[in-house]
Parts: C-alpha cells; sequence; structure tokens
C-alpha cells in the first residue's frame, strides 16, 4: 500500500519478500516488530477506557470512535 501512495512522486523500489522499500538510492528494510499492531492496541484501549468514563457518550458514537481511531493507523 505505501508503494502505490508513493510511486506518483517518487521512484519506488520494493521487495515485498524482504520487506524492502526505497528510492533507487535509498532502501529502508522494515521490520515485523514495525507493522503497526502496538499502535492499534494502545488506540483501542485508550478509546475504550475513553468511553468507559465519559458515559455522557451515546453508544452508537462511542462504537464508532474505535474504528475510526485505528483506521489512520493502518494507512
Amino acid at each position: 500500500m505505501v508503494e502505490v501512495l508513493l510511486r506518483p512522486f517518487v521512484e519506488v523500489v520494493a521487495n515485498p519478500a524482504r520487506l524492502v522499500l526505497g528510492t533507487p538510492s535509498f532502501e529502508v528494510e522494515i521490520a515485523p516488530e514495525c507493522s503497526g499492531y502496538e499502535g492499534v492496541g494502545c488506540a483501542r484501549i485508550r478509546h475504550g477506557v475513553a468511553v468507559v468514563l465519559e458515559a455522557g457518550w451515546p453508544l452508537s458514537q462511542a462504537l464508532l470512535l474505535l474504528p475510526v481511531a485505528c483506521s489512520p493507523i493502518w494507512f
């Protein structure tokens, strides 16, 4: 997905098998630990606590907050 987003702006070199992304002069290897799972988990915990503590929110808005908070992390 990152390759598709960057391609209109720069020449992208990508090797999904090795998790390498970059330009012809600079490459970065993306470690599996940097996949974003921790960020999604932290956002879910934080917003879950906020839903519990903010009793004044309507339930539909509170439940919508979790996917809205987690989707930008994947992009």
